[in-house]
């Protein structure tokens, strides 16, 4: 049995989550996801670590004009099968827009484990 995240973020303005650690124990298909419109959310100097499937999932998620979506200095540590951020869409008008992905370190399996830093 999976949790399916740690942390939902659904539509939230301005939130910033720093100095965090989200460890899904094998036990969360996704440690952290955020949908929806969430102009300037943050994750900042965090460790994600052990989610079953993603680290970070983008679904359906969306910045504004001058204050996207931002994970900085963040460090994933990624086992074979996972991927650290991914970018989701459902249905056939909504997709991921205004993502900043930047000074983060992505650890783990080697590449032909078909572990993945950030997946499209």
């Amino acid at each position: 049995d999976h949790t399916e995240f740690l942390l939902n973020a659904n539509s939230i303005d301005g939130l910033k989550l720093r100095n965090l650690e989200f460890d899904g124990a094998g036990k969360a298909k996704y440690a952290v996801q955020v949908n929806g419109s969430c102009p300037g959310f943050t994750l900042d100097s965090c460790v994600v670590r052990a989610a079953a499937v993603v680290g970070v999932r983008f679904v359906n998620a969306a910045g504004a004009d001058g204050r996207p979506l931002v994970v900085d200095h963040c460090r994933f540590y990624v086992a074979a099968g996972q991927s650290g951020v991914t970018l989701d869409a459902t249905g056939t008008a909504n997709d991921t827009r205004r993502l900043v992905v930047r000074n983060s370190r992505f650890e783990g399996a080697a590449a032909a484990q078909a572990s993945r830093g950030i997946q499209f």
